[in-house]
């Protein structure tokens, strides 16, 4: 559940229409950005899923809740983060309780040469949204393709702490489970799949990941 999608009216796409204004600034150091030059070809390439053998469930407690956590595939998330979203917190659900991050990430063509900073990207409520003039080479499906809204379970602390210092523009490198989700409180029953493929769209189709490790990057 949560996941791409775009402005469509009676089966029509709508795209806004936008100005562009040139607008100049300084904003961090020249290494918060990245160019199709510092990153292997295996990055820009993307996420890497791979069966699992043999992989017991996780068990995670959060206040009343008790979580059992399915690897149904092993997964290492690689592209450029073009937006994050935190949903944890003091009035968060069960969800933002469990994923408490979602990050938005393109790789393959939109990486290359940055042809991700002509779109203009958000985060919402689980879902993440882009928009792009009328010059954009490109449409909505070829977009899907090159990009993820995922789910963010981290293992621990520390894992949370360093995805929380990486910012838009920069390279993410993370490793763990593609996982389903069952939990209870009480006799209450919850739970949330994820999906396992790089082209689906709509309700269902965001990854929900269980991060285990956040790899270094070396160009």
């Amino acid at each position: 559940m949560f996941c791409r999608i775009w402005k469509k009216i009676d089966g029509r796409i709508f795209i806004l229409l936008v100005l562009l204004i040139p607008i100049f600034c300084s904003c961090g150091s020249a290494s918060d950005e990245i160019s199709s030059r510092s990153v292997s070809k295996n990055f820009l390439d993307g996420p890497i899923q791979t069966p699992v053998k043999n992989q017991k469930p996780y068990h995670v407690k959060i206040d009343e809740m008790e979580w059992t956590l399915v690897p149904v595939y092993r997964y290492r998330l690689r592209g450029i983060l073009v937006s994050s979203k935190s949903y944890g917190g003091l009035f968060s659900d069960w969800r933002g309780d469990l994923a408490p991050m979602d990050l938005a990430v393109v790789w393959g063509g939109l990486a290359k040469d940055r042809l991700y900073r002509r779109l203009s990207w958000s985060q919402a409520n689980r879902w993440y949204y882009w928009s792009y003039g009328s010059d954009f080479p490109y449409d909505n499906r070829w977009i899907v393709k090159r990009s993820s809204n995922t789910h963010i379970i981290p293992a621990n602390d520390e894992v949370l702490k360093r995805i929380k210092k990486i910012k838009p523009h920069q390279p993410v490198d993370l490793e763990g489970f593609l996982v389903k989700v069952q939990g209870r409180k009480g006799s209450k029953k919850y739970w949330w799949n994820s999906s396992t493929s790089r082209s689906d769209e709509g309700n269902g189709s965001c990854e929900l990941m269980y991060v285990t490790a956040v790899k270094k990057i070396t160009p």
